[in-house]
């Protein structure tokens, strides 16, 4: 039988967290939270974005541009073997300090979203 600890801010599966990068039930986390190092297909309003997160904490920007280019990236980036997040901010302007979120769904444009989910 496998061990699940609990959260400590809440009584939520622990697992779930680590998967889902959230408590269970809540549809936005904050930044300082779920920033784990790695790379990052971020989207915003019409464009992407494509982030790399460094275990200090330090974001660069890879690319910026409309949704297909940046997932392709993306998509690049994970077949390398590298983790990537599929995350969405929407907000105008420089959005590497901002918080993002994983609620894709809701997000204006999200029928056109191609998220990278299998890695």
């Amino acid at each position: 039988m496998k061990h699940v600890t609990q959260c400590k801010c809440m009584n939520c599966d622990a697992d779930y967290y680590r998967k889902h990068g959230r408590v269970k039930g809540a549809t936005t986390t904050k930044m300082e939270v779920i920033m784990k190092p790695g790379i990052y297909l971020v989207y915003q309003a019409g464009i992407a974005n494509v982030f790399e997160v460094y275990a200090n904490g330090n974001k660069k920007r890879l690319l910026q541009h409309a949704f297909s280019p940046c997932e392709w990236f993306a998509h690049g980036c994970s077949i390398s073997g590298r983790r990537v997040r599929t995350m969405v901010c929407n907000q105008a302007g420089d959005i590497i300090n901002s918080e993002w979120t994983d609620d894709l769904e809701s997000q204006p444009f999200s029928n056109q979203f191609s998220p990278i989910v299998a890695n």
